[in-house]
C-alpha cells in the first residue's frame, strides 16, 4: 500500500527527548515481539526492502531502522526510514512499489513536506 501524508513542523521537544522516547519505544516493541524481529525471514526482508528502496534513491540525508510495537491500526513491524531523499531520475516510483509489493506486506508512506519515505514492514 502506497499512502502520501503532509506533515506539520513541530518545535515542542528537544530533539534529544524525542530520540530518548524513540528509542524506549523501540527496546519495548523489541523486547515484547522478539520472535517477529529475531526471525531469519523478517530480517530477510527488512534487508532486501532496504537494498531495494537505495538503490531506487539517489540519496538520503538518514535511514533509520526501528522495531515498532503492535498498536491498534497496526501489527508490530519494523520501520524504515528514509529521511530527506534525493530521487534517481532513471528509476520509476512504479518499478520500486512493484518490486517493494513482491517482498508482501509492506506499507509505504511518503512525507511530501520533507521527501521522505517510510516502509512499515510486518
Amino acid at each position: 500500500m502506497f499512502i502520501v501524508k503532509d506533515t506539520e513542523h513541530t518545535t515542542n521537544q528537544p530533539s534529544w527527548l524525542v530520540l530518548e522516547d524513540i528509542n524506549r519505544r523501540a527496546e519495548y516493541a523489541y523486547n515484547t515481539h522478539r520472535e517477529l524481529f529475531d526471525s531469519v525471514e523478517h530480517q530477510s526482508r527488512v534487508a532486501t526492502a532496504r537494498a531495494l528502496t537505495e538503490n531506487y534513491l539517489a540519496g538520503c540525508v538518514a535511514v533509520y531502522e526501528t522495531a515498532r510495537q503492535k498498536t491498534s491500526r497496526r501489527e508490530a513491524h519494523t520501520e524504515l526510514k528514509f529521511n530527506k531523499c534525493i530521487l534517481n531520475r532513471a528509476n520509476k516510483r512504479e518499478d520500486w512499489l512493484a518490486s517493494i509489493e513482491e517482498l508482501g506486506n509492506i506499507d509505504v508512506v511518503y512525507k511530501a513536506a520533507t521527501n521522505s519515505y517510510s516502509l512499515h514492514i510486518f
